[in-house]
Order: structure tokens, then sequence, then C-alpha cells
């Protein structure tokens, strides 16, 4: 329960996919610090890093973004700056895991099969 200080209001939660890390991406992260939202879901293709692991720079890449618009969001209270993480949802996509129309790849997990590069990420 939320304390009886806190203003009501409605929440606010952005859903999409396939994020990546253009400039159009870039600036939504940007537009999306200038409201006061509390989550963020993101249905798959995070960062369409297609599960290479030298594209981990791509979700390096992300998390900057993510990091602005938090900073972004950061409120003054008693001459310091406040930080709330707004929390994100994730779900795996096809480039998520290395599977795209492409690839050429049949994707089965096994005991021996590396977990897709999100996971390392964001376990």
């Amino acid at each position: 329960m939320p304390h009886e200080s806190t203003p009501i209001r409605p929440i606010l939660i952005v859903n999409g996919g396939d994020v990546g890390n253009t400039l159009p991406a870039k600036r939504l992260w940007d537009i999306l610090g200038d409201h006061d939202i509390d989550a963020i879901a993101i249905g798959g293709d995070i960062a369409y890093d297609d599960n290479i692991i030298d594209c981990y720079w791509t979700y390096d890449n992300l998390i900057h973004s993510y990091e602005l618009m938090n900073k972004k969001l950061g409120r003054m209270v008693l001459n310091t700056i406040i930080i709330q993480k707004v929390p994100l949802i994730l779900g795996l996509g096809n480039h998520d895991v290395g599977l795209n129309g492409n690839s050429h790849r049949e994707v089965k997990l096994s005991e021996n099969s590396a977990l897709p590069m999100t996971l390392t990420f964001f376990p």
C-alpha cells in the first residue's frame, strides 16, 4: 500500500518490443524520461544481438539509454538527486535467442546449450 501522503494517480506502463539501438530507439528512451512512468515492458527483440557473443555491446548501449532515461527522471530532494529505477519487464524474442529468417538454424535447448545472452545481463 502506498503511504497516505502519496498522490493517487493512474499507473503508466509503457509496452513495446523490437527496441534495438537505432537513433529512433534512443530518442524514444529520451522521450520516456519526460514522463512519470511506472514500468516498461519489452516483449522481445530487446537489443538485436542475435545471441552472438561479440554483439554484447548492443546490451551495453541499451542499458546506457535506460540509465540516461532514469537519470532524467531523477528528482531533487534536500539538494540530492534521487534516481528511481523504472522496472523493466522483459520477454525473449527470436533475435534474443539467435533465431531469425536468415540464420538457417534450429534452436534446441538442451543441458549443453548456451542460454540466451539476455539472461547474462538480466538473470
